[in-house]
């Protein structure tokens, strides 16, 4: 009974830890992950360090240290660019059920960048990220249902796509909504996406 009860306090304390060497890794890159901005930027010494400890959690198994070190490989500020890398690290944090990385699997498909271009498997992403709430996929999905690129053609989705992201804050959905018009939504619905 202690060992189970001690094996779960050791998770605990080990997923803590976790968290809390993410936080410092975030901090000690600065501006290079997820669009911080900090008022003093970090030197190259912060940066290579937070980018170390962002390796050795995505190497452990952490998802988001694996999203996060996938980030800064796919970019290559702070360390060779690598898309080969990034997707496989993507995938990893994806398979542990994260879903920024299926959201950036997607986007790595849409582009063509590391992999050949395929808007089947970007949709395929879209859509697992977007069932997990990331704005962007809704939006991309719902762009690619409005092109019927990936998948066919289906505006009434597409419009419950944008709407989704929007509600999350997505001003490029709000906009396509009242860009599109939508084959004549009432006038009421297109005042108060105004109004947003």
């Amino acid at each position: 009974l202690f060992a189970a009860k001690s094996g779960g306090w050791v998770a605990k304390r080990h997923h803590e830890c976790d968290e809390i060497t993410f936080q410092l890794a975030v901090s000690l890159l600065g501006g290079t992950l997820f669009g911080h901005s900090p008022n003093e930027p970090p030197t190259a010494e912060e940066q290579t360090e937070g980018a170390h400890l962002m390796r050795g959690l995505a190497d452990a198994g952490s998802p988001p240290g694996a999203c996060a070190w996938a980030f800064l490989l796919r970019n290559g500020d702070v360390v060779e660019e690598d898309s080969a890398k990034a997707l496989h690290y993507h995938h990893q944090a994806a398979s542990a059920g994260y879903a920024q990385s299926m959201h950036e699997i997607g986007t790595m498909h849409y582009l063509g960048d590391g992999v050949e271009p395929d808007s089947d498997e970007a949709v395929r992403w879209f859509r697992r990220a977007a069932e997990l709430g990331v704005s962007g996929s809704m939006y991309l999905l719902g762009e690619c249902l409005l092109a019927g690129e990936g998948t066919k053609q289906d505006t009434a989705s597409a419009l419950g796509w944008f709407a989704a992201a929007g509600e999350l804050g997505h001003c490029s959905a709000r906009s396509r909504i009242v860009a599109e018009g939508f084959g004549g939504l009432p006038a009421c619905i297109y005042e108060r996406l105004e109004e947003v």
